[in-house]
């Protein structure tokens, strides 16, 4: 018997392969909101604020965050990263 990759030991090999694929799969790291306070040293509760901020100003203030199938919360590390080094 021999053994071939599939999509569950590497998802971007067989990727490529459908007809359905739109693009090369992305990984993108995200935390959730109590991961990004840690980070940021500040409280849990503080973060969700700032977190419904960033949503209610459409990204001009707090903490960068997405909703992940229309209810939970979580931060792109890539974009929590350029937040801190900007200094916003």
């Amino acid at each position: 018997m021999t053994m071939t990759r599939n999509q569950d030991q590497d998802p971007e090999v067989d990727a490529t392969a459908s007809s359905t694929h739109v693009g090369p799969v992305h990984h993108v790291e995200l935390l959730t909101i109590p991961e990004a306070a840690r980070i940021l040293r500040i409280g849990r509760s503080a973060a969700y604020e700032l977190a419904r901020r960033f949503e209610a100003t459409g990204g001009t203030e707090g903490i960068p965050c997405i909703r992940v199938g229309g209810r939970l919360l979580r931060v792109p590390v890539d974009a929590l990263r350029a937040m801190v080094t900007i200094g916003s």
